[in-house]
């Protein structure tokens, strides 16, 4: 369970909270939020039971003599903001469904949660990470902490989730793939995988380039084609476990970066793994990522790394990518 801190415990029950509490509009919640089409998750379900209805006054962030406050009145909340900017926008910068929960910064922000349980404060553009969890992020709300920015995509990774999405929305790639994985036969998986994807680039893309197997170590790259006036370079892969699929990813970009590459100027450079939803959150893969890049010697920008559910599947797709 979830230690608060003396502050934000002292905030709650001057806000009425108990560890009793139960909130008793919550199926009032639950129906505006199924008419809005959110999907409510566990941890959206486990958290407005447990918090919904509060609102808590705290010290401003940084006028400590003004007072704020947040709320988790999901019906005032779904009344107030556009929610196509969570469902949409929201949603595809943290690769998660968004579902809102509430409101902060006296109305300002909107508070939505992902699946996993983190959660995000948005207006317009403006996106921050409030915390990994629905009691961390009452915490960082009533601390003042600062908190982290989401940045919007950038066009290397737009495109190519773009362009990964386009593929595995074929419902016969997502059928096909599931049958293969089940069989268990990963090499027969990979290359059945190249095949179609440097068929769905010959479909919709131009001047293709597609190496089955590369000739180099040096050579990560397996697809090289023209997508919106610029040019790419693809390395796909995938396993049955994702920390493995994240690790080769991270030992093509290490090869990378200890070669001669200026062959490859003037690219987008994307390194695409598949693998299962279940084993890691986005948050941790995330991390992973980096933490894993940096013991190899060199460092991914966090904001060039976008973790994607396929529909209809239990698989996820990671892209890392570079522009030069």
């Amino acid at each position: 369970m979830y230690k608060f801190s003396e502050k934000a415990l002292t905030l709650l029950r001057k806000a009425g909270w108990s560890q009793n509490w139960e909130a008793t509009h919550f199926s009032e919640y639950q129906k505006i939020l199924t008419e809005e089409k959110f999907e409510l998750s566990d941890a959206v379900t486990l958290f407005l039971k447990r918090f919904g209805g509060l609102l808590v006054k705290h010290p401003h962030a940084k006028l400590p003599s003004e007072t704020e406050y947040f709320h988790f009145d999901v019906t005032k909340a779904v009344k107030g903001v556009d929610s196509d900017w969570v469902k949409d926008d929201y949603s595809e910068r943290v690769g998660q469904p968004l579902c809102i929960i509430g409101e902060a910064f006296n109305r300002y922000m909107v508070l939505a949660m992902s699946p996993d349980g983190e959660v995000y404060a948005g207006f317009d553009s403006t996106l921050v990470h409030v915390g990994q969890s629905g009691e961390e992020a009452i915490e960082n709300l009533c601390s003042g902490r600062e908190l982290e920015k989401i940045p919007e995509l950038t066009a290397s990774i737009e495109v190519t989730v773009e362009m990964l999405n386009h593929f595995f929305e074929n419902e016969r790639v997502q059928k096909t793939y599931g049958f293969l994985n089940a069989q268990g036969n990963e090499s027969i998986r990979q290359h059945w995988l190249e095949a179609e994807f440097a068929n769905f680039i010959y479909e919709h893309y131009d001047g293709l380039k597609w190496q089955n197997s590369p000739q180099t170590p040096s050579d990560i790259f397996n697809f090289a084609f023209v997508a919106t006036g610029k040019h790419y370079a693809i390395d796909i892969k995938q396993h049955q476990l994702t920390h493995f699929c994240l690790n080769n990813m991270i030992t093509d970009w290490g090869v990378f970066n200890t070669q001669d590459t200026s062959s490859l100027n003037n690219r987008i450079l994307a390194v695409i793994g598949v693998h299962p939803q279940a084993d890691m959150q986005i948050s941790e893969i995330n991390r992973y990522m980096l933490t894993a890049a940096q013991k190899e010697g060199f460092e991914i920008n966090k904001n060039n790394i976008k973790t994607t559910f396929i529909p209809n599947t239990d698989f996820a797709f990671t892209i890392s990518a570079i522009e030069r």
